[in-house]
């Protein structure tokens, strides 16, 4: 760490902290020899059973001690902290994992964090995205969504929607990083209900305080209503005061606040949460939000004198208590409330309207400051951008509806363009600033893959004894240098000691006569990895791997009339699902990936092995998809799965009807994508999954030259595989290479793909 940190100062690198992300809270690197700047420790405090998303873990509550414990004299950073959950071959699917993780996950845990301290916080995954190419790692597969906020296919999520509202609010608050936490606990002295768990933090900078609010336990899943005693100017109170209790469904957490500065006015108390408030033109506007049906209770400051104004729901009333304007009621589904009162506006939303809210800076610079110029937009799908060019407010985002924006600017805005265009703007009926009308996306006419022309071919030619593999690498090492050795033969046959390192590789070996009775054939590739063992074109059967274990045995008798009184052939076509981690540095990233162990039965032995795998193996000429996009089939080596490949001499097949025997085959086919220009669309190629009783397969999906997926027909759980834009061409033409290896006599084929 010590020569680390001395390569980045010596090289420049000075102005940014250099932080450790420890496994777990050991505080190794916090002190001492390495000490770095800011020392964190990662959590996943839900685990990882997808299978099971409404079973939810308690918080845990080490924290705090963790931190007193390692680096108290730093801020509590988190810079790994759960934000999905991963998902493996055979496993329940990334949907599953984003309900583990979901919208309510977020509420809690994160408000959690806050209540323990912390003021950094980074989340694995916010975007999961795609494991490209090969895989690199047995444990995941093609997809490596995570369940994450914005989903691999880039569209978000509930959960985004949480974290933004969390968001808006702690940089609305810069006073919560100053603050400290003078006491918690169930019940009295902070509730009337033992049910409800408070931390109350109180700022060193300003007279907030700010109150986390949650129940006793994660596993309580019914309403639970209470009243808060809170800090103020005036003394301790019990809110609501004016009727009414605070609800909190179960598994919510609520982070309320009292005495609470927003541009020149003060919140005395509010029993909804704060979303953010920014000032516009001398009047200071502050949003708060609860979840439908519940109640809420605000109070502001003001003169006994000032007239309020509510517009919008009945359901929310205003009203002057002692120099104060009480606001309270039940905020509407279909519109939101506005109470206008001096120089100051209250904008009360039910959460899931408060989640259409964004809240863009004007600044052309970043600026973190949150009294930085800034605009209020509701509805759309995503605010991108808002810059202000003299009396005209530029919008740029994504909607994925026609759409009303409700748009909170100065009043020198008079006009105001969406993705370029100008938007028909009018008062709003509330009196909260402008509305407008701006287009959905224009509708999408994708290509009909059943009905295009498939052209196919053998991927596995070499199985016949006189295929031609005098350019392959002659497999002749009889020693290894690694720790893990051989369990039987000769030659060591690792693809990595003959530089192939990703994908499927090819063997042949060659025997002479036909005493042998069969041949036990050991590999190694990862879970879940297959391998198919053939003698002279005659299929002996495959191996599919299983969970647990990246090793599989299996022993192939020879048919009668298979072997020849001379030369023999035994062909071997092994998978790779990656490289194992080094979890506890035992070298296990070392674990070699093909054929571990080979031996004739009956007698005779192996004189040769030839091995081919990515075409030229370290030497792969194709630089930019890198040395992960391609393995040792033949289509991919022929460079059939790459555009342009003339496929004019392949027979007329579509996966769809598949093949009767097994082997490999390559399927091709083109089409045109038209995508409306100014449309970001997320697109992806759906397999239907045959049940495991139907056939065993594995395909590699290849689009314009990229491998976009790998897929097992009988583990799963993949059939969905995003595809970005870049790769497919949106505006034109596109080419498809889908190899089927078939690793059973059955007839394997792709229901659909679309």
């Amino acid at each position: 760490m010590i020569l680390l940190e001395n390569a980045l100062r010596s090289n420049g690198v000075t102005k940014i902290p250099i932080t450790a992300n420890d496994v777990y809270p050991s505080g190794d690197f916090a002190a001492g020899p390495g000490e770095v700047d800011l020392y964190g420790f990662d959590a996943y405090p839900n685990g990882f059973d997808c299978a099971n998303p409404s079973q939810w873990s308690e918080l845990p509550n080490y924290f705090v001690s963790a931190h007193e414990s390692s680096a108290p004299w730093a801020p509590m950073y988190l810079p790994e902290y759960q934000g999905g959950a991963l998902d493996s071959w055979a496993g329940d699917g990334y949907d599953l994992c984003e309900q583990l993780t979901g919208p309510e996950f977020a509420n809690v845990f994160y408000k959690s964090n806050v209540a323990f301290g912390s003021t950094a916080m980074s989340f694995y995954m916010i975007f999961g995205g795609t494991n490209w190419g090969n895989i690199a790692y047995p444990g995941v597969y093609t997809s490596y969504d995570y369940g994450g906020a914005i989903r691999e296919t880039r569209l978000l999520t509930p959960k985004y929607n949480e974290i933004k509202l969390q968001g808006l609010f702690y940089h609305s608050s810069p006073s919560l990083l100053s603050s400290s936490i003078i006491g918690n606990g169930a019940g009295l002295p902070f509730t009337d209900n033992d049910e409800i768990f408070t931390t109350t933090l109180v700022s060193n900078t300003n007279e907030t305080s700010y109150y986390v609010l949650r129940q006793t336990s994660n596993n309580i899943t019914s309403p639970t209503s209470f009243h808060l005693n809170i800090n103020t100017t005036m003394g301790t109170i019990r809110v609501p005061q004016y009727g009414g209790e605070i609800t909190l469904q179960g598994r919510e957490s609520k982070i309320l606040v009292s005495e609470y500065q927003f541009g020149g006015s003060t919140l005395r108390y509010s029993t909804a949460e704060v979303m953010t408030h920014l000032t516009l033109d001398d009047i200071d506007y502050i949003v708060l939000y609860v979840l439908p049906g519940q109640y809420f209770e605000a109070v502001v400051l003001g003169s006994a004198i000032s007239a309020s104004k509510v517009t919008g729901a009945l359901s929310v009333s205003a009203r002057i208590v002692k120099n104060t304007v009480v606001i309270s009621g039940t905020p509407s589904t279909k519109s939101p409330s506005l109470v206008r009162f001096g120089n100051t506006a209250v904008i009360i939303l039910d959460k899931f309207t408060a989640t259409s809210f964004w809240n863009p800076r004007l600044s052309a610079t970043y600026d973190l400051s949150p009294d930085s110029p800034s605009v209020l937009i509701g509805g759309p799908y995503l605010v991108r951008n808002a810059t202000v060019s003299g009396s005209t407010l530029n919008l740029v985002g994504d909607t994925n509806a026609t759409t009303t924006l409700t748009i909170v600017a100065p009043r020198l805005v008079k006009s105001v363009t969406w993705n370029g265009d100008i938007v028909n703007i009018s008062a709003s009926p509330l009196g909260l600033g402008v509305v407008g009308i701006v287009p959905g996306p224009d509708a999408l006419l994708l290509p009909n893959l059943r009905t295009s022309l498939w052209k196919s071919m053998d991927s596995l030619p070499e199985v016949n004894p006189n295929f031609d593999d005098s350019t392959w690498v002659t497999a002749d090492k009889t020693s290894t240098a690694r720790q893990q050795k051989p369990y039987s033969g000769k030659f060591v046959l690792y693809a990595d000691e003959y530089g192939f390192h990703t994908g499927s590789f090819v063997y042949r070996g060659y025997f002479n006569g036909n005493f042998a009775t069969g041949v036990n054939i050991s590999a190694q590739g990862g879970s879940y990895f297959g391998f198919s063992v053939f003698v002279n074109a005659h299929f002996l059967g495959s191996n599919q791997g299983y969970v647990g274990a990246d090793t599989a045995n299996s022993t192939f008798s020879f048919p009668a009339g298979s072997l020849t009184n001379q030369n023999n052939v035994l062909t071997v076509i092994t998978d790779s699902n990656g490289l194992d981690t080094d979890w506890n540095s035992n070298d296990l990233f070392k674990n070699p990936r093909g054929i571990r162990g080979y031996s004739l039965l009956g007698g005779g032995e192996f004189y040769q092995w030839k091995l081919s795998g990515n075409f030229r193996g370290e030497d792969f000429p194709d630089k930019v998809r890198g040395p992960l996009n391609e393995g040792g089939l033949w289509a991919e080596r022929s460079g059939a799965v790459l555009p342009g490949y003339d496929d004019s001499e392949w027979g007329s097949s579509t996966p769809f009807e598949g093949v009767s025997k097994a082997g490999v085959s390559v399927y091709r086919t083109s089409f045109e994508l038209n995508v409306p220009p100014g449309v970001d669309t997320s697109l992806a190629l759906q397999f239907t999954r045959s049940p495991a009783s139907d056939s065993e397969y594995r395909s590699l999906i290849y689009v314009n030259g990229w491998q976009f997926g790998k897929f097992i027909s009988n583990f799963g759980p993949q059939t969905i595989f995003p595809v970005p834009e870049g790769i497919l061409n949106h505006h034109g033409q596109n080419q498809i290479a889908v190899t089927l290896w078939s690793l059973s006599k059955s007839r394997p084929l792709h229901r659909s793909v679309s």
